[in-house]
């Protein structure tokens, strides 16, 4: 890992013959290619049935496993729910993952059935937001959703959105309608996570577009306190003109070797336009739908393995999730100034 670097400066790349408007020009098409690109993987995603609906999980890992979790990691297990509430253009169908009552080491309900019971008293738990990437479906990250309602948060993840032209604005705005509906609950008697809800300790995170999305959501937000992100794209309108706005720390998790939303491209001048507490970790080797939980064959691919990659994010996401939304002062250091590790390139902003 090569050594963390403070207050980088913002530069310009200087391309002979180029005027910087047409460097804008040709940016602004590589990255309607790179969109294209990404419609095109996860359309042949879905076709070639290499992931389940939003009914099941898809991943390597079961429900409520979390392979090399942050260092709070325990035994829980998660629950899932699927619920409808009322979003900014009408009803929402929102996917709900927490952590459940453990009967004999399982959920006490297994996903289809009744909703497993909310292990309510050792909560109340942190909620975040999480937004899927373009034309792909929450089952793509549910075990990865799994590991973080292991790890003691509830996730809310929306299932719109997911056609052709999706509304950037819309996704954001319902990512906030997720929050709003997780802290009522948590105040409703009777309702499914009732006193379970820490509605003082709210984090966004999301995948490619949903990453971008969760920027804009963060920006619009200020009870948003933390945001990570996985291969974020730009938005419309752009969540890069709208990152000062954001009170929170922000975290853009990356692969070196992503094909659709490239470090360069699009990570590094997102990390440079937002304010302080910043993060920039780039996962060496990783690829864009390495952060699926199982990448199918369509897909980009890196030189680390896909499994080797999920663990990483789980990882990520959790200590600074940990650190940020739980108050565990224990993982600053994980998070801030961690080990070297070869396969984590990481610019910091503390």
């Amino acid at each position: 890992m090569r050594r963390r670097v403070r207050n980088v400066p913002q530069s310009m790349t200087v391309v002979p013959g180029v005027s910087s408007r047409r460097l804008v020009a040709l940016l602004h098409a590589a990255s309607v290619v790179a969109l294209l690109l990404a419609a095109s993987v996860v359309a042949m995603t879905a076709l070639s049935g290499c992931a389940d609906g939003d009914g099941g999980a898809s991943g390597d890992g079961t429900p409520g496993s979390s392979p090399d979790a942050g260092s709070g990691s325990t035994t829980a297990v998660a629950g899932r729910a699927t619920v409808e509430i009322e979003g900014p253009a009408g009803m929402l169908g929102v996917r709900v993952f927490y952590p459940a009552v453990v009967i004999d080491g399982e959920a006490a309900a297994d996903e289809g059935g009744p909703a497993a019971a909310v292990d309510a008293e050792d909560g109340p738990y942190p909620v975040i937001a999480f937004g899927h990437g373009y034309l792909a479906r929450v089952s793509f990250y549910a075990a990865t959703l799994d590991a973080l309602a292991a790890e003691g948060f509830i996730v809310v993840a929306p299932t719109s959105q997911t056609g052709l032209l999706p509304d950037h604005s819309d996704f954001a705005d319902e990512l906030r309608a997720a929050l709003d509906w997780a802290v009522a609950q948590g105040d409703e008697p009777g309702s499914l996570l009732f006193e379970a809800v820490d509605g003082g300790r709210l984090g966004v995170s999301g995948h490619s577009m949903g990453g971008g999305c969760a920027l804009l959501a963060a920006a619009r937000d200020r009870r948003i306190v933390a945001v990570s992100t996985l291969a974020a794209a730009d938005t419309r309108p752009s969540s890069r003109d709208l990152l000062r706005r954001i009170g929170a720390p922000v975290q853009f998790i990356a692969g070196s070797e992503d094909a659709i939303a490239m470090v360069q491209a699009f990570q590094r001048p997102l990390y440079l336009a937002t304010s302080t507490p910043r993060q920039l970790v780039v996962i060496e080797g990783g690829s864009h739908c390495g952060f699926l939980d199982r990448p199918p064959a369509v897909c980009d691919r890196g030189s680390l393995p896909p499994a080797r990659q999920i663990a990483l994010t789980r990882r990520l996401l959790s200590d600074w999730f940990g650190l940020y939304l739980k108050d565990d002062e224990s993982l600053r250091a994980a998070v801030w100034d961690p080990p070297p590790d070869p396969l984590l390139e990481i610019v910091s902003d503390p």
